[in-house]
């Protein structure tokens, strides 16, 4: 019966997870990756080759079921064999029942568990690195060459992985495996052979699939997708950013384990280099690193990014098991108050992470496709709101008729139709939109994605029409679907999901301001539903967001609002809250600047003092109260305190100089 216990916990976590994984398309990048699935095609960077071939494979074997849905068995059946490889690292040090609760109590953790909703590469990252960390603690005569090989598996699918590699060394030298030198070809020819997962990227782009992010053809091309210089520009790290990750982990434990997994952890570590010192280090070489690295690219959903963190923190918990090895009868009550720890959480997070039920990705991806006329082209933003209607399209073969290009999936075949369409070879993103709009035949639609990380994708063009879902290109007398509407008690419960509602919230909210409709008060009702929406949310980011938007809309007064609760979030990094609160000058300036064009001096000296507050470095700012007070108010002594401070930001400032001379 023993040799079948990692079975059995893999086969329980197995069933849960089936009967919570969705069933329908998942939110988030779930539907680009079953559409990679599905089409055997080019995920983003890294671009994970090995989740894409085995996947496929999967998906290919179910092709009697939804490809989204085959996708999820995947990502669930590799969840659950994670939770069979945890066990059998508890099991090297601990009893029967205690390794069983924990590889439960990891099983059911509410970041893991969310990870096998639909479609993800994140279950796969954990199953990796578990089985990495397995072979590390072994004693096989093959252990070196495993761990390295497995190793390099990991770089095939997440960077998240290099977390391990602090840990893989510590071991390395502790044991005194670098003086066997003879060996380093081999290891080195072990991290070659996992390395050729990429060059699946290369052969297959070659060949022009449906699913084509970056088209890695060629060595440049490749290792720009492989080594995610796509997100450059988001990858910022500092001191602050290291402690605000370090805010992030304890918040990740106290999601997963409560306050019980933090006091364990703390303990663990205590204990640990007294009861366990080796894997005591292991766990807080993975730790450190993986903090370090989560410290330089601060995702909304950064929940994933903690999943190597918090593997390493259960490994800390379990010694606090293990000092207890001595006392049998305390052994005995520990165990099995583990094993009651993960039925509690089975219930606890079971009604969170039930989304068997959930449709409303997928309905919102319909609509988008519905709301198109026949015959038409769509651009999508190739976010997270419109990978499903993609995949619907390509995976799925709905609305046949239309023609789907975006930034990101369908880029390449979008400088292929442009080509075509102008004789010349076109390359550049928004030239191509460009002479594709110009060209192609039958409507022309972008898609309203107000949440995308690049939000100039529509902004460009000469008008825009609104549309439903949509903005056609050209004006029409044809009338929009409707766009749909959910109530203010209806919560999905994940921040995806969210956010998706308040695109539709902001979308209705645009219809009302519109020519013919023109109903302020409801469209603020609409974005005040978009607001509440986040009531509950803890990220000061997403409010920001919001804010941005409402700002555009002219709702200043509503966007002042949002942005002083943004404040008021707890997960809010120092650069953030700066950018917050640059935000919110900006409203000040919009008051200060209307307040000039109607000639009231007094009211726009005193906006911009107030933005002045949220902004003290602006000189422009400064030049324009002192000169407001000299010029239009003649209040001579303010003029000078504001423009002597602005001198002290631009001394060269010559007429400045000269003007500050004449006041008396």
């Amino acid at each position: 019966m023993k040799k079948y216990l990692p079975f059995i916990a893999a086969s329980i976590a197995l069933v849960v997870y089936f009967l919570t994984t969705c069933r329908a398309i998942w939110i988030g990048d779930s539907g680009e990756f079953a559409l990679a699935l599905q089409t055997f095609g080019i995920a983003h960077p890294p671009g994970y080759p090995l989740f894409t071939i085995q996947g496929t494979l999967f998906v290919q074997a179910l092709s009697f079921l939804r490809p989204a849905f085959a996708g999820g068995i995947y990502s669930i059946t590799v969840a659950a064999a994670a939770v069979g490889i945890v066990f059998m690292i508890m099991r090297r040090r601990l009893d029967d029942v205690t390794s069983f609760g924990l590889a439960l109590c990891w099983a059911f953790a509410a970041i893991f568990w969310a990870e096998t909703n639909g479609v993800e590469i994140y279950t796969l990252n954990v199953l990796l690195i578990v089985l990495t960390y397995f072979a590390l603690e072994s004693e096989s005569a093959y252990k070196w060459p495993l761990t390295i090989y497995l190793f390099g598996l990991c770089l095939c699918n997440h960077p998240s992985s290099l977390a391990l590699a602090p840990a893989i060394l510590y071991r390395f030298f502790a044991e005194g495996e670098y003086r066997r030198v003879s060996r380093f070809p081999l290891y080195a020819g072990l991290l070659a052979i996992a390395a050729t997962m990429y060059i699946y990227l290369w052969v297959r782009s070659i060949h022009d699939p449906i699913s084509d992010w970056g088209n890695p053809e060629g060595l440049s091309a490749l290792w720009q997708h492989m080594s995610l210089k796509q997100y450059s520009g988001w990858v910022h790290n500092s001191w602050d950013n290291l402690l605000f990750a370090g805010q992030l982990y304890v918040r990740s434990v106290l999601e997963c384990w409560s306050w019980p997994g933090l006091l364990l952890i703390l303990s663990g570590i205590i204990l640990g280099f007294k009861i366990n010192a080796v894997r005591t280090i292991n766990a807080l070489l993975m730790l450190a690193t993986a903090l370090f690295m989560a410290s330089f690219h601060q995702a909304v959903n950064h929940e994933p990014f903690f999943l190597p963190p918090l593997f390493a923190s259960l490994l800390l918990i379990s010694i606090n098991i293990e000092a207890l090895r001595h006392k049998a009868s305390l052994r005995s009550v520990a165990s099995w108050a583990v094993v009651a720890a993960a039925a509690v959480l089975l219930v606890l997070n079971y009604r969170a992470n039930d989304k068997s039920d959930y449709t409303l990705y997928d309905d919102y991806s319909h609509q988008l496709l519905d709301s198109a006329l026949p015959n038409s082209t769509i651009f999508l933003a190739g976010d997270i709101n419109t990978f499903g209607a993609t995949y619907l399209r390509f995976a799925e073969n709905y609305r046949p008729d239309l023609k789907i290009y975006d930034r990101s999936i369908r880029k390449r075949a979008m400088f292929e139709r442009a080509s075509e369409l102008t004789g010349t070879g076109v390359t550049d993103l928004f030239e191509s939109r460009t002479a594709i709009l110009k060209h192609e035949q039958g409507r022309l639609y972008l898609s309203k994605s107000h949440y995308q990380n690049e939000p100039d994708w529509w902004e460009g063009l000469d008008s825009l029409f609104s549309f439903g879902t949509l903005y056609d290109t050209r004006p029409t007398d044809q009338p929009a679907k409707a766009v749909p509407a959910y109530p203010a008690s209806y919560d999905p419960g994940d921040l995806m999901s969210r956010e998706l509602l308040v695109n539709l919230d902001l979308i209705r909210g645009e219809e009302l301001l519109l020519p013919g409709y023109s109903d302020t008060a409801a469209a603020l009702a609409q974005f005040r539903l978009a607001l509440g929406r986040y009531e509950a949310e803890t990220r000061g980011v997403l409010l920001n967001q919001l804010g941005i938007y409402f700002r555009k809309a002219g709702a200043r007064d509503l966007a002042l609002e949002t942005y002083s609760r943004a404040l008021e979030k707890p997960i809010l990094s120092s650069a953030q809250r700066d950018e917050i609160r640059f935000n919110i000058s900006n409203i000040y300036k919009d008051r200060g600047n209307i307040a000039v064009d109607r000639n009231d001096y007094a009211e726009a000296v005193n906006a911009f003092v107030q933005a002045l507050e949220y902004d003290q470095k602006n000189e422009r700012l400064l030049l324009n109260i002192g000169l407001i007070y000299a010029q239009q108010l003649k209040e001579n002594n303010n003029a000078r305190r504001y423009l002597t401070r602005y001198l002290e930001l631009e001394p060269g400032d010559s007429r400045v100089v000269q003007l500050l001379g004449t006041l008396r």
